[in-house]
């Protein structure tokens, strides 16, 4: 259950010190959900390595923006969903 307990509460978290202040809260609960024994029965052990999978780069690439269609070929590809009765 503390499993799904720091899932639920890091989901939005983004950053490494987020994540930790989302642990430490998850550590920090009597139970980790409604239906789960007590933390304190439970014995466990938590690896925490944040930068496990790499230090995030120090210049981030530019957004590079495709190229738009025209209105021909939105206009087309309607057309093309409509012909054959397929709903996206």
């Amino acid at each position: 259950m503390c499993e799904w307990s720091f899932k639920f509460h890091s989901k939005r978290c983004r950053g490494v010190e987020s994540r930790q202040r989302a642990l430490e809260r998850v550590m920090g609960m009597e139970r980790w959900t409604s239906n789960s024994p007590l933390a304190s029965d439970v014995p466990l052990t938590i690896e925490y390595d944040p930068i496990q999978y790499g230090l995030p780069p120090d210049v981030l690439p530019a957004i590079r923006n495709g190229r738009r269609r025209t209105k021909e070929e939105r206009v087309k590809a309607g057309f093309k969903r409509a012909l054959h009765g397929v709903t996206y």
